[in-house]
């Protein structure tokens, strides 16, 4: 079972990936619970980028990790890169941590947290913590 769709205008959004979050402007966004594989109420979502006229988008099922600010400038994330090592004739970085560690969550948590708490800017959306097993209220 579908629910109908959500829609904002200009947003920054953060995901996780392997190596922490990710921050991407977007002129356009929306979305909406539905059914996929063993999850009740799954989240579907879409954005267009900025000079683009293909949306992207996906769909977060266990622990999702969605994050959506109204308008563009806000943080970045932090970089998930080390110091660099170099010896003259070439560089070598690493991350902070192994992929999918909980640490980069933990960290872009309490970043995000300061942050707002600073900036004044509006969270339309959070959805990290929101069970995808049950059916959408």
């Amino acid at each position: 079972m579908e629910t109908e769709k959500t829609t904002y205008g200009k947003v920054t959004i953060y995901m996780e990936g392997a190596f922490g979050y990710t921050k991407t402007e977007a002129k356009g966004f929306e979305h909406w619970r539905t059914e996929y594989a063993q999850y009740k109420s799954a989240i579907r979502f879409r954005y267009l980028e900025p000079r683009k006229r293909k949306w992207k988008g996906g769909t977060m099922t266990n622990k999702p990790t969605l994050v959506v600010l109204e308008g563009w400038g806000h943080m970045d994330p932090d970089d998930p890169m080390t110091e660099e090592r170099a010896d003259g004739i070439f560089t070598v970085k690493s991350t902070r941590y192994a992929c999918f560690d909980s640490r980069y969550a933990e960290e872009f948590g309490l970043k995000l947290a300061a942050y707002m708490g600073t900036s004044g800017a509006t969270v339309l959306e959070d959805f990290r913590g929101v069970s995808t097993h049950c059916a959408a209220a």
